[in-house]
């Protein structure tokens, strides 16, 4: 909902530990006050957006990787003001994961 503040976390791990990066709309997510990560312990990898608006509803991304390969997983975020009536959203089925193959260089 409009002003709110949104947290997607995502339980990541590997080994060795993997990189995580964060996209919307398929670009490089800037951090910022208002797109702000973490990765805690190791294993929780959020993206917290603060004051939502409009502007941040699209499809976001997350990519882990290591020397190994990859994964990445979309989700798609819709920002509402208060009071504009949702549609109704339909039994969806989990995200799964787009396994990327590790790089030919070692």
């Amino acid at each position: 909902m409009d002003g709110k503040t949104l947290n997607l976390t995502c339980t990541v791990f590997g080994n060795p530990d993997p990189e995580v990066v964060w996209f919307k709309n398929d670009k490089t997510l800037e951090l910022n006050e208002h797109y702000l990560v973490s990765l805690e312990q190791g294993k929780y990898a959020s993206l917290t957006i603060k004051g939502v608006t409009s502007e941040d509803s699209g499809k976001y991304s997350i990519y882990v990787k290591n020397k190994y390969g990859g994964e990445t997983v979309d989700v798609t975020v819709s920002v509402y003001r208060h009071g504009e009536k949702i549609p109704e959203v339909k039994q969806g089925q989990l995200a799964k994961p787009r396994l990327i193959p590790p790089s030919s260089s070692t």
